[in-house]
């Protein structure tokens, strides 16, 4: 194996041991960037939607995080802006189309005009270094 394809797979392995603290009833815990399939704005902060392979650690569906939404998407940048209030994770995008995501757990969330270039682009870019095609930015 070449000294890029060694590169990029080590920061795809880094990209799923990131952690995000979060308020689980009442209770910080560090759950995994990757377990997060979709995270929305809410009054305080925001809430991040939970993968069910997660449930099992006891940790609910929905979880708090006393971050903004800029916050996170700058603290990981691999959570892709879908639209003014919510991001997604390109992990558990089924298709985009139109101006719908549909996500693996059958979800579909709205884009809009404004981020839905951007989004594909984004997404397009993840899809490709995950294959092997394009080298990740470092």
């Amino acid at each position: 194996m070449d000294n890029s394809k060694e590169t990029e797979n080590s920061i795809l392995k880094k990209d799923l041991r990131r952690k995000i603290t979060v308020l689980n009833n009442g209770k910080e815990e560090r759950v995994p960037i990757r377990k997060i399939y979709l995270i929305e704005k809410s009054r305080r902060g925001c809430i991040a939607h939970i993968a069910y392979t997660v449930k099992f650690t006891g940790i609910t569906e929905e979880v708090f995080i006393k971050k903004s939404l800029d916050d996170i998407q700058v603290s990981f940048p691999e959570m892709l802006r879908a639209h003014s209030s919510f991001l997604v994770n390109p992990y558990y995008v089924l298709t985009i189309c139109d101006e719908t995501i549909t996500l693996k757990n059958g979800q579909i969330c709205y884009t809009s005009r404004s981020f839905k270039r951007d989004l594909t682009e984004a997404f397009n870019r993840w899809f490709l270094v995950r294959l092997g095609f394009m080298e990740a930015d470092v």
